[in-house]
């Protein structure tokens, strides 16, 4: 009676598999923005960010946890995540 219950658990367990589940997506797209942290944006710049929504370097979304960094590049204003993206952009760009 026993002999098929251990193949078919291990043909359920490598089917369904028996891992944690998949954290979620930095940037989970049904976050809300209006709990943001947007620091000492003006509102301009609030607005602009919202816009954006992510950092275009870690695809994180903006204001999510700390406020979002203003750059300007090439006569173009890009918010960013945190400094270390920053730095690559600037360094990035000629």
């Amino acid at each position: 009676m026993h002999r098929w219950l251990v193949p078919m658990l291990l043909f359920a367990m490598a089917v369904v598999g028996c891992g944690p589940p998949a954290p979620p997506a930095p940037h989970d797209l049904a976050k809300p923005t209006e709990a943001a942290n947007w620091g000492n944006l003006s509102p301009e710049d609030v607005q602009l960010a919202k816009q954006q929504q992510f950092c275009p370097l870690t695809k994180e979304r903006l204001g999510h946890p700390r406020p979002p960094i203003k750059v300007r590049i090439h006569d173009r204003t890009v918010f960013v995540c945190c400094p270390g993206c920053v730095k690559k952009l600037t360094k990035s760009s000629p």
